[in-house]
């Protein structure tokens, strides 16, 4: 058996490009979803908190919110000190 016979002519022409193809549309689909969801269950879930909640209770957990965010910010910009 020769090389040339083990390798295709045209690569797009295998069998594994449709495989390919199916495991790249899973991937986005994930990724988007991945993305997406967290965006729209915080407007639901801030709403939730307002019903639930007293003006006094609904400032604290957003005083909360707004320095977990500040703390990720810091986190992932790299200006955490390793102790």
């Amino acid at each position: 058996m020769s090389a040339a016979a083990t390798v295709p002519s045209n690569p797009i022409d295998s069998e594994n490009t449709v495989g390919l193809l199916d495991q790249a549309c899973t991937v986005s689909q994930v990724s988007l979803l991945y993305n997406i969801v967290p965006r729209l269950v915080t407007p639901f879930s801030t709403m939730i908190l307002a019903a639930l909640l007293t003006p006094v209770g609904l400032r604290a957990c957003g005083n909360c919110h707004i320095r977990i965010a500040l703390a990720r910010i810091v986190s992932n910009s790299g200006l955490r000190q390793d102790w």
